[in-house]
C-alpha cells in the first residue's frame, strides 16, 4: 500500500512539473475558440487616421501605394498633390 502511495506522489509530481515547463497551448479554430485574426491598419496620408486594411480604399499614385478611409480623402490627396 505504501509503494502505491509514493508511485502517485511520484506520478503527480512528474506531471506538475511537466506541466509547469511544457505549458499547453491554446486550441484555434475549434467551435468553442474561434480563430481571431488581427488585421493590418494603416494610415490615411490625408486625414492621417488608421483604418483596417482591408477596408481601406487603395490606390498606387506615383508609383507608391496609398491607402484611404474614403473617396473624400482620396480626392483631397489628388487635390494637394497637384498644387
Amino acid at each position: 500500500m505504501g509503494r502505491l502511495v509514493i508511485a502517485i506522489l511520484w506520478g503527480v509530481l512528474f506531471y506538475l512539473l511537466w506541466k509547469t515547463f511544457f505549458p499547453s497551448r491554446p486550441k484555434l479554430g475549434g467551435r468553442n475558440h474561434p480563430e481571431k485574426q488581427i488585421e493590418s491598419m494603416v494610415q490615411d496620408p490625408n486625414c492621417e487616421t488608421f483604418i483596417p486594411q482591408t477596408r481601406a480604399l487603395r490606390k498606387t499614385i506615383r508609383g507608391e501605394t496609398h491607402y484611404f478611409c474614403s473617396k473624400e480623402c482620396l480626392q483631397a490627396y489628388r487635390d494637394k498633390a497637384k498644387s
